[in-house]
């Protein structure tokens, strides 16, 4: 029998794009303005609007190249922060810490801090530079890939699509809803934020709940991504290791970095508030610093960067290629029409 083989996700997004492209011929295209919808002209099947289709993959990198630098940058700083040794040593003594009893424990704590941070802040992108901590910090505890994505994606997605006081969310509905006269102006995002507290609170205890990683940790053959090799990912934690002093600055710097973050994109600095870019930019000073204080060479410290960032480069293109499906559609003016 001839085995399948595996879909290349490159694939998969690009057979959204084309989908998403047909319908810039079938739905009417339109406009949307502080809540009237207005019709448009359907799109023309002409040269410009056929070779939107292989526009949308390019467009949709240069629409999110704050994004895809970001991916790349933190692909390059995690490498430096490993190569200094302080990561894998973290993680290891952690674990030898609190050992399988505190792993269950350690696992809703992280689902509940994500989902707080997509609910209450609506943060998605700044989360992209604790993923691969996260995710090696749920493999060593002896779960597995899916259980590490699960603990980010559904911990921050399901706090996000309930969100309190989420900006993205309720703040622009409040805006539109002021717009159409059925909020006061002076109304903000707390208004009817007792009921999105309790949705909330619901959303992320199915969430904890829907997350097989018991099943997975008491039988690792029960895993539905058995078999599939993560050893690159999966830290060799049977080893006593030390923590030195440098291996603690490495971590100061890491914390500091998100510190950072938080407050930049929050308040900002000196009356700025930070974007992805300032991330970007804060990530790489960490690393820098890093590298240094690890006794890394320049060049060792150059080369770590690379290779990190080479290995970030499909999930950087990935989110480039999936913003194309939403520049195919917005090209035609339909998105106005579907929502």
């Amino acid at each position: 029998m001839k085995q399948k083989k595996p879909l290349n996700p490159f694939v998969l997004i690009f057979a959204v794009v084309v989908v998403a492209w047909l319908f810039t011929f079938i739905i009417t295209p339109g406009t949307l303005v502080d809540g009237v919808y207005t019709a448009l002209p359907k799109n023309a099947f002409n040269f410009n609007n056929v070779f939107n289709l292989f526009r949308a993959v390019p467009m949709g990198i240069k629409d999110t190249s704050n994004l895809v630098i970001l991916v790349l940058v933190i692909g390059g700083a995690l490498e430096i922060y490993k190569s200094t040794g302080a990561i894998d040593s973290s993680i290891t003594k952690m674990v030898h810490k609190f050992g399988s009893g505190s792993r269950t424990f350690l696992l809703i704590a992280l689902m509940v801090l994500f989902s707080v941070i997509g609910g209450f802040l609506g943060w998605i992108e700044t989360l992209i530079p604790f993923a691969p901590l996260v995710v090696a910090m749920i493999l060593a505890l002896g779960y597995d890939g899916i259980v590490a994505c699960a603990v980010l994606i559904i911990g921050l997605m399901g706090g996000f699509v309930t969100g309190p006081t989420n900006l993205y969310t309720v703040g622009v509905c409040n805006g539109i809803l002021q717009n159409m006269g059925l909020l006061s102006a002076d109304s903000d995002v707390f208004v009817g934020l007792g009921f999105r507290a309790v949705l909330w609170a619901i959303m992320t205890i199915i969430g904890v709940a829907v997350v097989y990683a018991n099943r997975i940790a008491k039988d690792p053959a029960k895993s539905l991504v058995h078999g599939v090799d993560v050893s690159d990912l999966v830290l060799d934690t049977s080893k006593d290791v030390t923590v030195t002093g440098r291996h603690v600055a490495v971590l100061l710097s890491i914390l500091a970095a998100m510190i950072m973050t938080v407050i930049g994109m929050q308040k900002g600095f000196g009356g700025v508030k930070w974007g992805i870019d300032d991330v970007s930019a804060v990530f790489l000073a960490s690393a820098l610093f890093s590298g240094i204080v690890g006794k890394l060479h320049p060049s060792e410290i150059a080369n770590s960067f690379v290779k990190g960032a080479g290995g970030a480069v499909g999930g950087a293109l990935v989110i480039g290629f999936a913003r194309g499906v939403y520049w195919v559609m917005n090209s035609a003016n339909i998105n106005a029409t579907i929502v």
